[in-house]
């Protein structure tokens, strides 16, 4: 069988909804080269073992698995960063966070960032290869997922800028003073999980899970990250879609100013940010 006809098998029993476009990727990811790449390599002999890969990727595949989970890498903000069971697949949506972290930032002067459940570190390595200046905290509950981020790091040669800590949320931080605290925290309902799709079964369940109404790690984070911030830093939150609302409702009522929605490239509503007049606070 030539490569060719190992393209066609493979569309022919991936799921048929993007079943090309996946078949192109299992197949490059075996060959070690890009999809684009592939039209190059359509009469070589597809040989034995990648045959066998190739299989049992589809196989996967066929049983829900997440392709990004079976080539073990995701796309992030024009970098590819390794993913697997241990961390959220990262989306194409929370790449507005970055452009919303920095124009937060101070320009050319000294800044320094943590970023919250970092999961596969994405949020923390862009940064840190957008703004090489800035000193970045990325904290994770999960070892498992710090191993993840760390070997990230290690790949886009960021590891120096960034401290990773494991601990539950603000908790490893100490007492630094931060101009950014940034998050992609866990915010489905717990009701809701079952409901989600099936894919979405293989992620993580610490990191979907945001407790009776979605909102338990907004109250947490606006509540404490007052203590970390410098004054008037920001706090910046992804939301779900039809959370906005009520996650600047949280910061108006933690002394949050300054408080704006935005937006995800389909135009829903995708993240709030909040800044907080620490000084007023302790003179309160």
């Amino acid at each position: 069988m030539d490569v060719a006809g190992l393209l066609k098998e493979a569309e022919f029993l991936l799921p048929q909804e993007e079943a090309k476009r996946e078949a192109q990727i299992l197949v490059a990811h075996y060959l070690g080269c890009s999809p684009g790449a592939l039209a190059f390599k359509l009469k070589d002999s597809a040989g034995e073992s990648l045959i066998e890969k190739v299989g049992q990727a589809i196989v996967r595949r066929q049983m829900g698995e997440p392709i990004q989970y079976i080539i073990e890498e995701q796309e992030f903000y024009s970098r590819t960063f390794m993913v697997n069971r241990h961390v959220l697949i990262p989306r194409g949506d929370t790449e507005v966070l970055i452009d919303a972290a920095l124009i937060r930032l101070p320009e050319d002067e000294f800044c320094r960032v943590a970023d919250i459940g970092t999961g596969s570190g994405v949020i923390a390595i862009t940064l840190a290869c957008q703004r090489p200046d800035a000193q970045i905290y990325a904290t994770d509950i999960s070892r498992d997922a710090l191993v993840v981020a760390e070997d990230n790091a290690c790949r886009h040669q960021v590891e120096e800028c960034i401290h990773f800590r494991q601990g539950d949320l603000l908790e490893p931080l100490e007492d630094k003073d931060f101009h950014l605290i940034v998050s992609n925290p866990p915010y489905i309902p717990t009701k809701d999980l079952a409901e989600l799709a099936p894919e979405l079964a293989f992620e993580p369940e610490l990191a979907l899970d945001g407790g009776v109404d979605g909102l338990e790690y907004y109250r947490c984070l606006a509540k404490e990250a007052p203590k970390y911030l410098v004054d008037e830093g920001w706090l910046l939150v992804e939301t779900g879609y039809d959370q906005a609302k009520r996650v600047v409702a949280i910061l108006q009522e933690t002394g949050y100013e300054n408080i704006v929605e935005g937006k995800d490239w389909a135009g829903r509503p995708r993240f709030v940010a909040g800044s907080h007049p620490k000084n007023k606070q302790d003179e309160n």
